[in-house]
C-alpha cells in the first residue's frame, strides 16, 4: 500500500483534536510502517471531525418558561449533577430542542450546541432563590430558531404523540424516525429547514 506523505506527515500529537488522544496518535507515529491502515483511519477521523461530518446527536432540553428565557438571553442551558453522565455525551454541532413545561407543553425553539462548561455562577432564578448553583453543567448554544415568547402557546410544536421524553432537564432523542417527524414539524410549522 502506498501512503501519501501528506497522510504520513499529518498533524503531530499536539495538533490532533481532543477526540483522538495524543497518546493514540503517538502510538501510530512510532509504528507507521506496521499500522498504515490504522493511521489512515485516524487521519480520516481527524478530517471528518474537522469538517463537522460526525454523526449529530439530538437532545431535548426541558424546563420552565422562566428558565428558558434566561437560557436564551445567556446562550446557556444547565443541568444538575444527576444528569452529568447525559451532559457528558453532548458534543459540538449536536441539535438541541427547547421544550417548555406547563402551561406551554411544547417545543418552542431549536439550537446548535457550541460547547460545554462547568460553572459555579448562579444564573437562573431558582438558583438565586436558594442561593447556590443548581445547574453547574452548562451547554453553550447558538439558536437556529426560537418562537417569540408571545407565540409559545400558539406556535409550539407538540410532541406527546411522538413519545419524546421530556421528563429530565436534558433528554436524548435517539429514534431516527422520531427525529425526522420532529424536523418535519419544524419545517411545516415554522418554515425552518435543518
Amino acid at each position: 500500500m502506498i501512503i501519501p506523505s501528506s497522510i504520513l506527515n499529518g498533524p503531530s500529537a499536539s495538533e490532533m483534536p481532543r477526540t483522538i488522544s495524543p497518546l493514540f496518535w503517538a502510538r501510530f507515529e512510532w509504528h507507521q510502517p506496521y499500522c498504515a491502515h490504522k493511521l489512515l483511519e485516524a487521519q480520516a477521523f481527524y478530517i471528518l471531525e474537522a469538517n463537522g461530518n460526525r454523526p449529530m446527536s439530538v437532545w431535548v432540553a426541558t424546563g420552565s418558561s422562566l428558565n428558558l428565557k434566561t437560557s436564551l438571553e445567556k446562550g446557556k442551558w444547565g443541568v444538575n449533577k444527576r444528569l452529568k453522565n447525559t451532559w457528558e455525551k453532548v458534543a459540538n454541532r449536536d441539535l438541541l430542542f427547547f421544550y417548555v413545561t406547563s402551561p406551554v407543553r411544547g417545543i418552542v425553539g431549536i439550537a446548535n450546541v457550541e460547547g460545554k462548561a462547568i460553572e459555579e455562577s448562579i444564573l437562573w432564578r431558582d438558583e438565586a432563590v436558594v442561593g447556590r448553583v443548581l445547574y453547574p453543567y452548562r451547554i453553550l448554544f447558538k439558536p437556529l430558531f426560537v418562537l417569540s415568547e408571545d407565540k409559545w402557546e400558539t406556535g409550539k410544536i407538540p410532541v406527546k404523540d411522538l413519545n419524546v421524553s421530556v421528563r429530565a432537564g436534558l433528554n436524548s432523542l435517539r429514534n431516527q424516525d422520531t427525529v425526522e417527524k420532529l424536523l418535519n414539524r419544524v419545517r411545516n410549522s415554522w418554515g425552518v429547514k435543518i
